[in-house]
């Protein structure tokens, strides 16, 4: 449920005289789900907010000065939690803060969009020495984002169009030695690499039988993703694309303590950022792209062929020189990837 104001609801002397000209709101918001999975978990999430919207000339702000999530999790079996290759779900709280710019400008026959969000949580709450709520601890931490994209427009009905993402989430090493698989990042899927599923790539060069054999869901605190495509008209509503996706993630280089797996400890040795190595593991897929647009919805199918990964395990990095039937993967999803 939520309430939206035509204003921003703060005190006289906090708002701006000229704000009214910037297309304010308020927006108060709060939402309870439930997650039920047979023979897997139970899953309870609330969430509250409190958000400021305005809008000058091209650019939008967004600051939600409190927010408040709570989670609570318990798995049917231990086997379920070890799906993840570090952590998984947990009884966690995030009391947090926010902030996003984003904008929209155009020159020639280029348009480009840039938007940046920083959120920080937990740390006014440690600092007051309240460590958890109703058991579950409180999460501290300090998350950033940027995404670039561009979309130039080419002769008949043609365009070239790019995305450059990275992303930052980062917990002092003596509050939790890995970040939250919440407030992580993930590798994969329709969105993002598009030759290997959602949570099956990475961090840094983990090895592909580890991933695969064991099903684990991985995810890390330090992404960078980078997607170009050239789209076309293929016939009308039908619309071609060639793509191609380079990127990976890393954990941060500390210590992650004793109580570690075999499959663990392997991938945090190869899956720490170094910057003498990183660009060694950016994993990269092409592909081809249809799309049905109908401007008001489209639907999308994309077929991502792996072309280098950093985790090749009995044959070359550039796996495409020996391609395998699992290099292939098939990305489903509605409206373009960016």
């Amino acid at each position: 449920a939520q309430v939206r104001v035509p204003q921003l609801l703060l005190p006289q002397w906090l708002t701006p005289a000229e704000s009214k000209y910037w297309r304010p709101r308020t927006q108060i918001a709060g939402q309870v789900s439930y997650q039920f999975r047979a023979q897997e978990f139970d899953r309870f999430s609330a969430t509250a907010l409190v958000e400021y919207q305005w809008q000058r000339a091209r650019s939008k702000h967004a600051l939600a000065p409190a927010g408040l999530n709570y989670s609570a999790i318990s798995f049917a079996t231990s086997a379920v939690d070890q799906q993840f290759l570090f952590v998984g779900f947990q009884n966690l709280v995030f009391p947090y803060s926010s902030y996003q710019y984003s904008v929209n400008t155009e020159r020639n026959k280029s348009r480009y969009y840039f938007s940046a969000e920083v959120e920080t949580a937990g740390h006014l709450w440690q600092w007051a020495d309240i460590e958890a709520i109703q058991e579950a601890p409180v999460s501290a931490y300090l998350k950033g984002q940027f995404d670039f994209r561009s979309f130039t427009s080419l002769r008949k009905h043609r365009m070239w169009a790019t995305r450059t993402l990275f992303g930052l989430t980062y917990t002092a090493p003596n509050s939790s030695a890995f970040v939250p698989f919440e407030k992580s990042f993930f590798m994969g899927g329709a969105n993002d690499l598009r030759g290997w599923t959602a949570y099956h790539f990475g961090p840094g060069a983990t090895s592909e039988t580890v991933l695969s054999e064991n099903r684990f869901f991985a995810a890390a605190p330090i992404k960078f993703l980078h997607s170009s495509e050239w789209r076309f008209t293929v016939y009308q509503a039908i619309k071609g694309a060639v793509f191609v996706d380079l990127g990976n993630m890393w954990l941060w280089d500390r210590s992650y303590g004793p109580d570690l797996s075999p499959e663990q400890q392997a991938a945090i040795d190869v899956g720490r950022f170094q910057w003498n190595r990183a660009w060694q593991e950016l994993g990269m897929n092409t592909g081809y792209g249809l799309r049905y647009d109908l401007e008001f919805f489209i639907l999308r199918a994309d077929i991502g062929l792996q072309v280098y990964h950093p985790g090749a395990d009995n044959r070359s990095r550039w796996v495409v020189s020996q391609p395998q039937w699992g290099d292939l993967n098939l990305a489903l999803g509605i409206g373009y990837p960016f």
